[in-house]
């Protein structure tokens, strides 16, 4: 969780897109009438369900298949395209494209995914920084000045340089407050050290955590006893408690906050309210500690090596993929079990699970088309489902979405841009 996806380009591409996908579309493969029933069924190419079926395929045997809905595209958002211009073609990312951890071994999952599967990461290069542009009111920025303007500073990687850039940009006490907060995330035993020694795999939001962290107890000891729910709680909850123990210009805070939403949501697709305690304290580590940096490939596009790896590491083991797959409903038993779909008007069942690697605006249709379809289940269950898939949560996300920072260049350890 420690990955550090942070989106470049915050437009993402509808499915209708007309722009071309870049680089050359993968084969097509679409399901023949025969091939109906499988182990697991993951709907959704993006790097989520590419992950869960290589580890499904290749660790566990299942037989996986993957339903895309693009005709020519696997990877979800995590893909490419081109414009033109006078100027020329100019080639774009879509999704996550600014990584860390993933050139040698770390505690970045997506790193350890393909460790544990042992496939080869493409080989990446190191960069030490981004630059970041952001348009608001100059109070909401946590600028002094009245009215709208632009802010723009470097975030600078590898321990050194960072707290100058936020003085220079938002004042002395920000930086204070910054350089308090995050030593306090890496000091000994801290955040950082105890999510380190909790493998990213463990860590889930629901009741059954404790069972899965059993084994990291040690770990979670280290920073007291609500170790474990401190890491698997909301970061917003161990923030405030930070800041209400704080004597903080409003300013500060204001750019501390929205530094760490920022974060929150080029880890999560949300703002601190919810994403994991965990996925922010590693992330604080690949960015802020000495040595750390960006990754990039040395060669295509952010994530193209990486879902070529996947989907053949898939395919390799049995695993299959289709393309032009419209998911709109689920199939779920009388005790509220999904095992199937419904996808391009034939039923797809799952034996063991389906998991939906989906966007948070798409799960809501596809449950109130599960209702309206209706079945054996338990129709109160399904609407409470519903009622969470278009809560506060979402709406905050997309708020968020709308004005988040826009990364627009990468700097080399070099200095030059």
């Amino acid at each position: 969780m420690n990955v550090s996806y942070i989106l470049l380009l915050l437009a993402l591409l509808p499915s209708t897109s007309p722009f071309h996908l870049f680089p050359p579309p993968r084969p097509v493969l679409n399901l023949h009438s025969s091939q109906k029933k499988f182990d697991c069924v993951i709907v959704g190419s993006g790097l989520g369900g590419l992950t869960a079926a290589a580890t499904l395929q290749r660790l566990y045997g299942r037989d996986c298949v993957v339903l895309e809905q693009h005709e020519d595209a696997i990877g979800g958002v995590a893909h490419s395209f081109t414009l033109k211009n006078s100027a020329g073609p100019f080639q774009f990312d879509a999704g996550p494209s600014l990584l860390t951890g993933l050139s040698r071994p770390s505690y970045n999952p997506l790193r350890q995914i393909f460790d544990l599967l042992s496939l080869p990461m493409p080989p990446m290069i190191e960069y030490d920084g981004w630059k970041v542009q952001s348009k608001g009111e100059m109070k909401d920025l946590g600028l002094e000045g009245e009215g709208e303007g632009w802010v723009e500073f470097e975030v600078k990687t590898g321990g050194g340089g960072f707290g100058e850039e936020i003085e220079r940009v938002f004042g002395r006490e920000a930086m204070k407050l910054f350089t308090e907060f995050t030593d306090l995330i890496l000091e000994k035993n801290g955040l950082y050290e105890s999510s380190c020694g909790v493998p990213p795999f463990v860590l889930r939001g629901d009741k059954y955590a404790a069972i899965t962290l059993t084994r990291s107890l040690p770990s979670l000891l280290k920073i007291g006893p609500k170790g474990g729910k401190i890491l698997t709680s909301s970061f917003d909850k161990f923030y405030d408690s930070f800041i209400s123990k704080s004597d903080r210009n409003p300013l500060a805070e204001t750019f501390l906050r929205n530094y760490f939403n920022y974060l929150s949501f080029a880890l999560s697709g949300y703002t601190m309210e919810r994403t994991q305690t965990a996925p922010v304290a590693y992330m604080i580590g690949d960015l802020h500690l000495p040595g750390s940096s960006v990754n990039f490939p040395e060669k295509g596009t952010a994530l193209g090596g990486i879902i070529d790896v996947l989907v053949s590491g898939i395919k390799e083991k049995g695993g299959t993929i289709s393309n032009s797959e419209n998911v709109k409903s689920l199939i779920l038993n009388s005790s509220n079990k999904c095992i199937g779909v419904r996808s391009n008007d034939k039923d797809i069942f799952a034996r063991d699970g389906v998991v939906l690697n989906v966007g948070i605006w798409s799960l809501p249709g596809i449950l109130r088309e599960t209702l309206r379809i209706g079945g054996e289940f338990d129709e109160g269950f399904l609407r409470e489902r519903i009622e969470h898939a278009e809560g506060k949560h979402v709406k905050n996300a997309r708020k968020m979405f709308e004005r988040a920072f826009l990364t627009i260049c990468f700097r080399f350890n070099t200095g030059n841009e």
